[in-house]
């Protein structure tokens, strides 16, 4: 067997061989019309079935990015998800300590410039831990 025939897919070349069969032998034409009628067939099963190995390699190739996608997504959700938290623990505290200096009990409200700087750092720790930024 030639190395171009062994390079053959198994139907294509099984074809062949009742192709050269069917021409060594002096078959009836009815028995040879049947047998090239199965050559036929057979030629025309593997071509479909060349086209959907393509199918379902292209549908693997998107389902494979389609998941690497939700992937990255949920990575990156979770991720985000304790910067989020500790954005708002930031922003509740800071809250908190304006809401106290505006009710104490003297009536003067004086920040504390200390604190007021202390709560911008840890917001803006915050803001660029949830977004990917440089603080």
């Amino acid at each position: 067997m030639s190395k171009e025939a062994m390079k053959q897919p198994e139907a294509l070349r099984l074809a062949q061989q009742l192709t050269d069969l069917t021409s060594m032998f002096a078959t009836p034409s009815h028995e040879r019309g049947v047998c090239n009628g199965a050559i036929q067939e057979l030629r025309r099963l593997h071509e479909l079935h060349e086209l959907y190995q393509d199918k379902v390699a292209r549908l693997t190739a998107s389902l494979k990015k389609a998941n690497d996608q939700a992937e990255h997504f949920e990575r990156e959700w979770y991720l985000r998800g304790d910067a989020i938290e500790d954005l708002i623990a930031v922003l509740r505290a800071f809250s908190d300590y304006v809401r106290d200096e505006q009710s104490s009990t003297d009536g003067a409200v004086t920040y504390s410039t200390t604190t007021v700087n202390h709560w911008a750092f840890l917001a803006r720790d915050a803001i660029a831990k949830a977004t990917g930024e440089k603080a």
